[in-house]
């Protein structure tokens, strides 16, 4: 059996075109539903069935627009600050991702590799809370600028606890059918 490629493109109307006029109207139906809940308030594409990676750095008032979608963000230990990704703090409808221990510079602020068995336990619990809201049948979106890159620094301060939360990631998309 050969493998045919289709390509179907959302238009400004919410209507979807598509390059074979022989596919079947119902997954061009089932693909506008999936796609029409979602206010493109952000920009970015599809990892998987239901992870959105956004690239831009999103609001407040993007994640208010899309209380259905649930909006993963770097944090720190404490749960202090609203720097970075963090700026989403208080939505009801964001999910953090531990990355520091505190929201300052100083040197005992950033997570260290002599300390890996405690930054991945952290990640873990996080990592699995996502997967859970995944299993609940919840969408998620994500930063496509990754996480622990920006103001945490863990490629430097701590390269092995960062090659975790990578793992982590790419775990969690291929989970859901994805690719990264």
């Amino acid at each position: 059996m050969g493998i045919n490629k289709v390509t179907l493109t959302l238009q400004e109307d919410g209507s979807v075109k598509s390059t074979n006029k022989d596919v079947d109207k119902r997954i061009i139906n089932y693909l506008a539903s999936q796609l029409e809940a979602w206010n493109p308030t952000v920009s970015g594409k599809w990892v998987s069935a239901n992870i959105f990676e956004c690239d831009q750095v999103w609001k407040e008032s993007d994640v208010k627009a899309n209380p259905d979608y649930i909006f993963v963000y770097g944090d720190n230990d404490q749960h202090k600050g609203e720097g970075g990704q963090a700026v989403i703090r208080y939505a009801k409808n964001g999910l953090p991702i531990r990355t520091k221990k505190a929201p300052g510079y100083d040197e005992a602020d950033y997570y260290i590799d002599a300390e890996y068995k405690e930054n991945i336990k952290k990640l873990d619990e996080d990592f699995a809370a996502v997967k859970k809201a995944l299993e609940e049948g919840k969408k998620v979106v994500i930063s496509a600028n990754g996480y622990g890159n920006g103001l945490s620094r863990m490629p430097t301060k701590c390269p092995r606890t960062y090659e975790h939360l990578e793992k982590k990631l790419d775990e969690l998309i291929r989970g859901d059918g994805g690719w990264r």
